[in-house]
């Protein structure tokens, strides 16, 4: 039994939704980090101040005044990091929501098409049930498979003849005596010479049978022309024919709102097609948030990085280079608590850093399958490969050809190849009331032009007339 589309759809959806939350996951803990290292820097600081003033109690107040400022300078940059991270999240959140929601309505219009698309198989085998039962319209399929017919046989034999007329036209013109005598105009009223050139002229004609030599020349010349007329006779007659099966087609067609129901199936496909365009945008939107979040998590350039190292260059120098040396002479314990509680911050500073390099390595590479997994859904979506229609062979294992992709045992492009290699759509058997066939091959049968729905709406031009009708297909 083969597979539907619909469940391959949902292996491939249902392993999205796990990257993109392993992926969201992975941005949370650098962010979480990243705070975590933003308010410890900022004790660091506060406690290299406090050392500061505990050491230099000759500080002046303006001196005082300024390392206060540059302290909340970096607690400012530090909210404000942290505030665009949590707005940054929620427009996350946002575009997940909307995208959500995109995909139900995608969802809904993929039911509705595959209801009109059996609304339209429906109405076709009606259609074609009282075009077969119909005495008029059989009678009009015969008289275009004759015509056809006839039209195709004469078109290969004047074609031959046709062929042929050029060589006998120059045998003629090549006879010397024949030539001279039409050149003369000899019988006609233009005809003029002397007794003995009209003696020895009558002489020639007679050896040469001019007077009948003469008529089938003129009829030569005149073939190609009386053939293409009276191959545009038998076009503009089957043409006619046609024309009346076209509209005895399209009364039965009206009277079952065929046609009307292929227009709201490909209103339904333009639909589809626009929501997809939806959904790719708010993907690239996505991809663009997470670059933003990246940006947002990393010290690198932004401004509560300009403003550490700021109060860093202020406290900077040799008196502050000795705090250190300075608590472990001192006799109060105060100044060891600070210095004690320095080491164990940058302890804690570089574990999170490491962690957070290793995580931010790891999300790279999420983030780069959950690029290729979009790649992939997209294609799967434009597809059609979800539609009611859709179908794999019995073999095929999505699960299987993901997580060689997760792997990196494969690429998006060869997980696309291999979807197309193994998908098919199922066409609704026809039986022989709903579809016709002439053993004349008249080509003039009333034709859908293949299934409804899993691959578009259309009618295939609605009443085959098979193969461009009656034409001369270029003339002779």
């Amino acid at each position: 039994m083969a597979l539907k589309g619909k469940q391959v759809y949902g292996t491939l959806n249902g392993k999205l939704d796990e990257v993109e939350r392993q992926f969201s996951e992975l941005s949370s803990h650098i962010a979480r980090n990243e705070s975590r290292i933003g308010e410890l820097t900022g004790d660091r600081e506060g406690v290299y101040v406090s050392l500061a003033q505990l050491y230099l109690p000759e500080l002046t107040d303006h001196v005082r005044t300024e390392l206060a400022e540059k302290q909340e300078a970096v607690a400012r940059a530090v909210r404000q990091r942290r505030n665009q991270h949590e707005s940054l999240e929620r427009l996350v959140s946002q575009n997940r929501e909307r995208r959500s929601q995109k995909q139900q309505t995608l969802d809904s219009i993929d039911e509705q098409m595959n209801a009109a698309g059996d609304m339209i198989r429906t109405k076709h085998a009606a259609v074609a049930q009282e075009l077969e039962n119909s005495a008029d319209y059989q009678s009009l399929k015969k008289k275009i498979a004759e015509a056809q017919r006839k039209l195709e046989e004469d078109r290969k034999q004047l074609g031959a003849v046709r062929k042929s007329v050029p060589a006998k036209i120059n045998a003629y013109e090549a006879d010397v005596l024949f030539k001279y005598l039409l050149e003369r105009g000899y019988g006609t009223e233009e005809y003029v010479g002397s007794f003995l050139t009209r003696t020895l002229d009558a002489w020639a004609a007679r050896k040469v049978n001019f007077d009948e030599q003469k008529r089938e020349y003129y009829l030569l010349k005149m073939l190609p022309a009386a053939i293409d007329e009276r191959l545009s006779l038998e076009e503009a007659a089957g043409s006619e024919l046609q024309g009346t099966k076209a509209l005895l087609e399209d009364s039965v067609d009206r009277k079952h709102g065929l046609s009307d129901a292929i227009q709201s199936g490909k209103d339904l496909d333009t639909k589809r097609n626009g929501i997809l365009d939806s959904v790719d945008k708010l993907d690239k939107e996505y991809d663009g948030l997470q670059e933003a979040l990246r940006d947002a998590n990393s010290t690198k350039g932004s401004h509560y990085r300009q403003a550490v190292d700021e109060l860093k260059g202020y406290l900077a120098g040799q008196t502050l280079q000795d705090l250190r040396a300075r608590a472990t002479e001192t006799a109060t314990a105060a100044d060891d608590r600070l210095v004690d509680k320095l080491e164990e911050i940058d302890r804690e500073i570089k574990e999170l850093k490491r962690e957070t390099k290793k995580v931010r390595k790891e999300q790279e590479t999420v983030g780069s399958q959950l690029s290729g997994l979009r790649d992939i859904e997209r294609h799967y979506t434009r597809h059609d490969y979800e539609s009611s229609k859709s179908r794999f062979d019995n073999s095929f294992d999505m699960n299987a050809l993901l997580m060689g992709y997760l792997l990196g045992n494969l690429t998006a492009n060869d997980v696309n190849r291999s979807v197309e290699q193994s998908q098919h759509f199922e066409h609704t058997s026809q039986s022989s009331s709903s579809h016709y066939s002439s053993s004349s091959s008249s080509g003039s049968d009333y034709s859908s032009g293949g299934d409804f729905g899993g691959g578009g709406f259309s009618s295939g031009g609605g009443f085959d007339s098979g193969g461009g009708g009656f034409s001369t297909g270029g003339g002779f």
